[in-house]
């Protein structure tokens, strides 16, 4: 009903665009407007400067969202370190911005990654400084939904 409703919908990714479409009819489909994600090419006028450590660093920036829990990953992160097969002071895990929720905050292993110094949450920060540890980061974290079908988030 909304679909059908409004002026215009627009979003970040086809297979997103193609479920919104499910929601109305084909007389609608001029509506629909994809427009994909990319990136502030200011943010990325300066030279890249090498990492101050040899730390292999994850980070994860933006809101961690309640069907977006990041346990999953943590869990597997602290098995590999007790595991033995990760050392305990060659990776790190930043988490810059905010939780929705304070289920991430509550919950064993978050909190034991933090006490080990492995898991730094850094809280919301200004954009400036966001994509500072982006770019100083081995990889960035990607949480999807827990949902039944989250095929469509990734684009």
């Amino acid at each position: 009903m909304i679909l059908s409703r409004c002026d215009i919908c627009i979003s970040s990714d086809r297979r997103i665009d193609k479920v919104l479409k499910n929601f109305t009819t084909k007389e609608h489909f001029d509506k629909f407007n994809i427009i994909p994600n990319g990136f502030d090419k200011d943010d990325f006028t300066d030279k890249i400067h090498p990492k101050p450590d040899a730390v292999f660093t994850i980070t994860h920036v933006g809101t961690v969202y309640r069907d977006m829990p990041p346990f999953a990953f943590l869990n597997a992160v602290l098995y590999l370190i007790e595991s033995k097969v990760i050392p305990h002071d060659e990776i790190r895990i930043i988490f810059v911005g905010t939780h929705e929720y304070n289920d991430t905050l509550d919950n064993p292993v978050y909190n034991h990654l933090l006490k080990m110094g492995i898991l730094l949450d850094k809280g919301f920060l200004p954009h400036s400084e966001s994509i500072m540890h982006m770019r100083i980061s081995d990889v960035l974290l990607l949480i999807c939904a827990n949902v039944p079908d989250n095929k469509q988030i990734i684009p």
